[in-house]
């Protein structure tokens, strides 16, 4: 083979390989930048700055109920002079990234700055001034997903990282005759896995099926915050991380859920299981 003709492949090979390598770092950096929580910031950073542009501007009270449901992780909201801040609320970040927007202020119209970490919160506008409340979680309306098994041939596991949560679960699902397994195992209907998360927060993972797995937080989101109707502000549905120590745990089953949630304790069991029931029923 021809010296010359071999290293004129072997440059271009070489060429490609770092063409490649290139675009994948660089399709990397974008898509990390933009993941899911940098534009929900981004939007809702702008889209509230405008909110309050055009609500100093109106004539009369208005009353504006606001949330943050579609982002990717819980957001902190902060209102100061003359930015609204967004942030993800993160306990173990000392600085958090802030996405920012300016709004116009009236000078007459005085604006009470606050920081809220709810899902749900309120905008109150007059022509004397500008008031942000946080909100806790309110029932919601859960799609309809066609289930066509009996209570006795849909098999469930359950783990909690308390004991006594756990116990009383599996007693109150096996009560309803549902068919409770002790030991982890393939095909599963449903794996529940019920964890203790941070105060105030009302977190689920799923593993796949979208729609399957918003009914089942719906239904269990509505049990408990029909237990708990001031004490739980904020709420999300997000899919695992591929690096998780739940996911071969999760995806055994049809429907894999974490249920993470602030001060779990015995009182939280039933809502767990009437939710369950419902999603079922």
């Amino acid at each position: 083979m021809n010296k010359r003709g071999y290293r004129v492949v072997l440059f271009r090979g070489f060429m490609v390989l770092i063409a490649l390598t290139g675009g994948l770092m660089a399709f990397s950096g974008v898509n990390n930048y933009l993941d899911d929580t940098t534009f929900w910031k981004i939007y809702y950073a702008r889209d509230i700055g405008t909110i309050m542009d055009v609500g100093q501007t109106g004539r009369g009270d208005i009353e504006l109920n606001y949330n943050f449901m579609e982002a990717a992780k819980p957001l902190t909201f902060g209102l100061t002079k003359p930015l609204v801040e967004l942030y993800d609320r993160d306990t173990e970040l000392r600085e958090p990234l802030k996405t920012t927007f300016r709004y116009a202020q009236d000078e007459k119209i005085e604006v009470k700055y606050d920081t809220i970490d709810a899902t749900n919160f309120k905008m109150y506008f007059t022509n004397k001034e500008v008031i942000i409340s946080g909100e806790p979680l309110k029932e919601e309306v859960c799609i309809e997903v066609i289930n066509m098994k009996t209570p006795e041939t849909t098999e469930i596991y359950v783990y909690s990282d308390d004991s006594e949560v756990e116990s009383l679960i599996k007693i109150g699902l096996r009560n309803k005759q549902y068919k409770v397994v002790d030991e982890l195992k393939d095909d599963l209907d449903l794996a529940l896995i019920i964890l203790e998360g941070k105060e105030e927060d009302l977190i689920f993972t799923y593993n796949q099926f979208l729609g399957k797995s918003e009914r089942l937080s719906c239904m269990i989101r509505n049990k408990l915050v029909e237990e708990n109707p001031d004490t739980l502000f904020i709420t999300q549905l997000k899919k695992i991380d591929e690096n998780s120590i739940w996911k071969e745990v999760i995806e055994k089953a049809d429907v894999g859920m974490i249920l993470e949630l602030g001060s779990l304790d015995k009182s939280d069991t039933l809502p767990i299981v009437e939710g369950v029931i419902g999603y079922y029923g």
